[in-house]
C-alpha cells in the first residue's frame, strides 16, 4: 500500500496492520498525527514500513519489531519519543533502521549488535545516551552507520575491524571518548569519516593511511595528540 506524499491528515486507523497479508505500507510526507497502532506488533507479514515526514508522537510498541519481518523501518522526521524498542530487530530480518529527526532517548537496544543484516543505520537528531552496543560496530554489511548528534558516551570498539562494507561513519556531535582503533585502517571501501565535537584523544593512528577509498576526514574539535600522519598519499580522493 502506497499513499505517499498527500495531504492525508489524522491519526493511523487502529486496525490497519490488520490488513491480511500487508507486505508494505508507505504513507510518508504526509500529515499523519498520533501514535504508531500497537496492532504493529501482531503483523506477520509486514516488510517494508515507512512514515517519515509526519507528525507522529509519543513512543513506540514496546513489542513492535517482535513479529513482523521488517526488512526497512523508516519513521524519520516526526516527534516520536521514548526509548527504540528492544524488541526491534527480534525477527533478525532487518537491513535498514532510519529513525533520523525524532526525540527518542535512552540507550541504543542490545539487540541491535545482533542485527547481522542491517546495511543502512541512521540515528542522528535525537536524545540518544549510552553506549554503542560493540557489536553494531562490526555488523558484517554495514555500509552507513549515522548517529550524529545525540549523546553517546564510550569508544568505538576495535571489532569495527570486521565491518568490512563500511563506507560512511558519521558520529559527530556526540561524547565518544578514548582512541581511533588502529583496525580502522581494514576498512578498504570507508570513504567518509566524521567523528567532530567529540572527546576523542590520542595520537591519529597511521593506518588511517591504508585508506585508499577516504574521500571526506572530519575530526574537528577533539583533544588528538602528537604528529601529523605520514603516508597519506594514498588518500588521492580526499577532498576540502
Amino acid at each position: 500500500m502506497d499513499l505517499s506524499m498527500n495531504q492525508l491528515e489524522g491519526p493511523l486507523p487502529a486496525d490497519i496492520f490488520d490488513i491480511p497479508f500487508l507486505e508494505s505500507l508507505h504513507i510518508y510526507s504526509n500529515r499523519l498525527t498520533g501514535l504508531v497502532p500497537s496492532g504493529v506488533a501482531k503483523s506477520t507479514s509486514l516488510v517494508e514500513l515507512a512514515l517519515f515526514s509526519n507528525q507522529l508522537n509519543g513512543t513506540l510498541p514496546a513489542d513492535f519489531g517482535k513479529n513482523a519481518p521488517l526488512v526497512l523501518l523508516d519513521l524519520s522526521d516526526n516527534f516520536l519519543t521514548g526509548e527504540i524498542p528492544a524488541s526491534i530487530c527480534d525477527s533478525g530480518m532487518l537491513e535498514e533502521l532510519l529513525l533520523i529527526d525524532n526525540m527518542f532517548t535512552g540507550p541504543l537496544p542490545q539487540g541491535l549488535a545482533k542485527c547481522s543484516r542491517l546495511t543502512r543505520v541512521r540515528l542522528k537528531n535525537n536524545k540518544l545516551t549510552g553506549e554503542v552496543p560493540a557489536g553494531l560496530w562490526g555488523l558484517p554489511h554495514l555500509y552507513l552507520l549515522e548517529l550524529t548528534n545525540n549523546s553517546l558516551t564510550g569508544k568505538i570498539s576495535p571489532v569495527i575491524s570486521s565491518a568490512a562494507n563500511l563506507s560512511e561513519l558519521v558520529i559527530s556531535d556526540n561524547e565518544f571518548t578514548g582512541t581511533i582503533p588502529s583496525e580502522i585502517g581494514m576498512l578498504s571501501k570507508l570513504y567518509e569519516i566524521s567523528a567532530g565535537n567529540n572527546r576523542l584523544s590520542g595520537p591519529l593512528p597511521s593506518t588511517l593511511g591504508n585508506l585508499a577509498e577516504l574521500g571526506q576526514l572530519n575530526l574537528d574539535n577533539n583533544s588528538f595528540s602528537g604528529e601529523l600522519l605520514r603516508g597519506i598519499k594514498s588518500w588521492v580522493k580526499l577532498t576540502l
